[in-house]
């Protein structure tokens, strides 16, 4: 239940940078609040996680196919035979019927393909699309999403779980009666996830209350501020539009580490509006040996690169829409570990793809290219 609706006017927008990230203020925020606690979210949640972990469904799974759902979740599994079950339950149990669950299996080797095929039998609302061998998560999200025939997309994770019965049912409608293309909501974020409890490792996944409505093409990833897409509903044509702008060839070359940040991004880049609102509604579960808080140095330069590739290639043309690419680009430049991909010719190649696009934009400053021609690193690669 919407129990505050806050409405904040600005007349202008301030950009500055500080070591992580943009803060930026704009005119017309909305924020939608709910009464509730992330300790309250968190008593749910174990409520939930437990019957959903029995296998135990709170409603009777409708056997219809509907021809147009208003609602598309799309996960992407990788060897997930012990969460995906989870993840698919709390899709089920959810009060809006009128979707679709598209699971894209990327070539597991586990039991993952076993258990989808059980769950595709069980409830005629699920697909299942399998790689003929493993192209990574950014990949089989994106097809997923173009297979997709709701108004709207809700990201998931194989090893993440809706929080409650109301998630799709409140986010759609806030979607719906404001015409947004973006809507974020909260969620809970753990650690190490045992015995299916949530433990004392709870964390806010969402720390800010204010996100940026109106379009700012050149702004859009840092004024949603959020590098993943779990937690979010976004216009099914938007997210579409996104990958089809980024191009195949891209989204199949393998970005392991926080892939998601690369298409968000084109997404932010694309949407008029978008609203935050507190709703606790999504489990972002984690352990140390996840992909995407992998330490391996390696694929960790070369996501840093394709991203900065990516917020330079669609940011708008101007000084302002290329300074947040050249922000990260010369933070790059500057990292001493950065030598570390120099063994692979294609990380060289493309840090020199990199260079030269910065050095012949008009959009780039003198003062700006000096700094790149100056760096030392550009001895070493040349």
């Amino acid at each position: 239940m919407l129990i505050n609706i806050i409405i904040i006017n600005l007349r202008f927008f301030d950009i500055f940078f500080d070591r992580s990230s943009i803060i930026i203020k704009k005119n017309i925020n909305y924020i939608y609040s709910y009464n509730i606690s992330v300790n309250e979210a968190a008593l749910k949640a174990n409520k939930f996680i437990k019957n959903s972990c029995k296998g135990l469904l709170k409603y009777k799974i409708p056997l219809k196919l509907y021809q147009n759902p208003l609602i598309s979740v799309i996960i992407p599994i990788y060897n997930r035979e012990k969460t995906i079950k989870r993840a698919v339950r709390s899709i089920q149990n959810q009060n809006n019927k009128l979707l679709e669950i598209i699971l894209v299996n990327d070539f597991s080797l586990d039991h993952t393909n076993y258990i989808i095929k059980e769950l595709n039998k069980e409830d005629l609302r699920i697909k299942v699309i399998n790689n003929k061998k493993n192209m990574g998560t950014l990949y089989s999200r994106c097809i997923g999403t173009l297979i997709s025939k709701g108004k709207y997309i809700f990201p998931l994770d194989s090893d993440d779980m809706f929080l409650s019965e109301d998630v799709v049912n409140v986010v759609y409608k806030v979607a719906e009666e404001n015409n947004f293309d973006i809507v974020n909501f909260k969620g809970i974020m753990i650690w190490d996830f045992k015995n299916s409890t949530i433990n004392n490792h709870i964390k806010e996944y969402r720390s800010h209350k204010i996100i940026i409505v109106e379009n700012q093409p050149e702004l859009g990833y840092n004024a949603v501020g959020k590098l993943v897409l779990s937690g979010k509903c976004i216009k099914s044509k938007i997210y579409k539009k996104a990958i089809n702008s980024y191009g195949q060839k891209k989204y199949t070359t393998y970005v392991t580490n926080l892939e998601d940040a690369i298409i968000n991004f084109i997404i932010c880049q694309l949407s008029k509006n978008s609203i935050s609102i507190l709703k606790y509604g999504v489990l972002i579960i984690r352990s140390k040996n996840s992909v995407s808080t992998s330490k391996n140095q390696s694929q960790k330069y070369k996501f840093i690169m394709k991203y900065i590739e990516t917020l330079f290639d669609f940011s708008s043309n101007s000084i302002r829409g290329k300074i947040g690419a050249f922000f990260y680009f010369n933070k790059l430049l500057n990292n001493k570990d950065l030598m570390i991909t120099f063994d692979d010719k294609n990380y060289k190649d493309l840090l020199k793809s990199l260079i030269y696009k910065f050095l012949s934009s008009k959009y780039i400053t003198k003062i700006n290219k000096d700094k790149i021609k100056k760096n030392k690193i550009l001895s070493i690669i040349y």
